[in-house]
């Protein structure tokens, strides 16, 4: 099983400082291949209890099972030279990344789950307006009846309505939107299912969610201004795997 399948499957049973510890050997740009626990720990300046407790969390049985899948998933980037001056290069790395994560979902539940619900809410904020809107409009040419708002206050009023039957998806880059977390919150309490649509890593709404679906991060920074290219490709995927089992 890969590193990301092992995280995936496996991220409840880890803390808060051992999942930070987690993203950041996924971000760390070069793994040398004779790392150690007592390294990373050194590195993240932690304990190297956290560091074996996190490997054991994640369903390893030893640090060199880790080590390898570790490596594994790092292979493509060894070799890669150190410019970050490419553009494409950047976007395209990005989205290999996303890509990767993509494949890694038990996409089947998901996609049963958005196809049997008798409604489906889109819930985003700023510049996920957009992608929220292509998504409405994608559910709904899969015969979905689903809406998207945008507004705080009426996403909050309208999950008060909401059933187990229906399906609340949240857009969100970070997962840490307060205005969304408190919805989310009005959402459960009447049994609604949530699908997170966002970065991986450990979130407030990625906590509440019942599902997720994880796309690679990308800082907003300098010339990184994000356009949301990420969860695009996400919903783009999620759709056509809807298209594919509704045409079986």
């Amino acid at each position: 099983m890969s590193l990301l399948k092992k995280y995936q499957e496996n991220e409840g049973f880890l803390t808060k400082t051992e999942k930070e510890c987690f993203e950041k050997l996924l971000r760390e740009s070069r793994i040398e291949k004779d790392i150690t626990i007592q390294k990373i720990a050194d590195e993240f300046n932690v304990s190297t209890t956290t560091i074996f407790r996190m490997i054991k969390n994640l369903g390893y049985v030893s640090f060199k099972e880790f080590r390898y899948e570790l490596l594994y998933y790092k292979r493509e980037k060894l070799n890669v030279d150190d410019s970050k001056e490419d553009v494409l290069f950047a976007i395209g790395e990005k989205l290999t990344e996303t890509i990767k994560y993509l494949s890694e979902i038990d996409i089947a539940p998901i996609v049963n789950l958005i196809k049997f619900a008798k409604h489906v809410m889109v819930i985003g904020s700023g510049m996920n307006h957009y992608i929220g809107e292509i998504l409405e409009v994608k559910l709904n040419l899969c015969n979905i009846d689903a809406k998207y708002r945008e507004d705080s206050w009426l996403m909050y009023l309208e999950t008060s309505n909401l059933t187990s039957e229906d399906v609340v998806i949240v857009l969100s880059k970070t997962g840490e939107t307060k205005s969304l977390i408190e919805v989310i919150k009005n959402a459960k309490i009447n049994g609604s299912k949530i699908l997170y649509i966002g970065e991986i890593g450990h979130s407030k709404i990625g906590a509440l969610a019942d599902f997720k679906i994880y796309v690679s991060k990308v800082i907003e920074e300098g010339r990184d201004m994000d356009t949301r290219l990420q969860l695009h490709l996400a919903i783009n995927y999620l759709t056509k795997k809807l298209i594919d089992d509704i045409l079986k």
